[in-house]
């Protein structure tokens, strides 16, 4: 009866992001499945819907227990869910970037990532932790960060030193004006 009530919310738009990634948890399905039942829009109309969708599909269980418990938004847990869909290492990078920074960011630093893990070939492949996980992703992603970290401090300098000459010219003209 309750699942039958969730298809019912789901077709009207009305289910909730924890209800329709229990639902698709529970009933694995191809978004053409879901499409085909009505259960899913082929538009991004509802976006409630959808978040449900790619966290009750590919949320590994780190990730769905934090969106459940309500430590990760349903927003930042679907981006989260479509860009790793099944890597938990890449996962596990995107649950520590959520607690930063904005849907948008997150988006595309996990498609940066991404595409990162993606160009490196590994040679020695690393060891994982003590439990085995691969924390290749988060080291990747603290690296870059650093490296992008090094590149915005060198633009704020040079900002710093613009503002600092246009700040001293304007100065300048005062001091010369009062002396007339």
């Amino acid at each position: 009866a309750r699942e039958e009530g969730i298809k019912v919310n789901l077709r009207e738009g009305t289910a909730t992001p924890e209800d329709a990634a229990e639902f698709f948890r529970a009933n694995k399905m191809t978004v053409e499945e879901a499409r085909a039942d009505s259960l899913l829009k082929e538009q991004d109309t509802d976006r409630k819907t959808a978040n449900g969708y790619w966290i009750g599909t590919f949320a590994g269980d780190d990730l769905y227990a934090n969106f459940r418990d309500g430590s990760i938004s349903a927003t930042k847990a679907a981006i989260i869910a479509e860009a790793a869909q099944g890597d938990a290492a890449l996962e596990a990078a995107g649950m520590k970037l959520a607690k930063n920074i904005g849907g948008a960011q997150l988006r595309s630093a996990l498609s940066l990532l991404k595409q990162s893990r993606e160009k490196v070939k590994v040679d020695n492949p690393t060891q994982g932790d003590l439990f085995g996980f691969d924390d290749s992703a988060i080291r990747l992603a603290e690296q870059q960060s650093g490296i992008a970290a090094k590149h915005i401090n060198a633009v704020r300098k040079k900002v710093n030193i613009a503002a600092d000459a246009e700040r001293l010219g304007r100065d300048k003209a005062n001091i010369q004006a009062l002396r007339k």
